[in-house]
């Protein structure tokens, strides 16, 4: 589990594009291991859950992963 909180977005809005991010590809088989096709990175199987009282977003994935998200997550803040 990874926290990172947010300065200017709202967690609730980033978990909603980060959830719907991380579902592209999911149903392939590379998208089920985190796999590369055709030039694609796939994540594997990870969540991003809001806190509002905080306005912070727990993620819940591997670690490569989630540096991959987080990068997303800083520039959508």
């Amino acid at each position: 589990l990874y926290p990172y909180q947010l300065k200017y977005a709202s967690a609730i809005t980033v978990s909603e594009i980060m959830n719907n991010m991380s579902q592209f590809g999911a149903d392939t088989a590379a998208g089920k291991a985190g796999g590369v096709r055709g030039g694609d990175k796939y994540l594997k199987p990870i969540t991003f859950t809001p806190e509002p009282a905080t306005n912070t977003i727990i993620i819940k994935g591997d670690y490569e992963d989630y540096l991959k998200a987080l990068e997303i997550i800083k520039k959508l803040d």
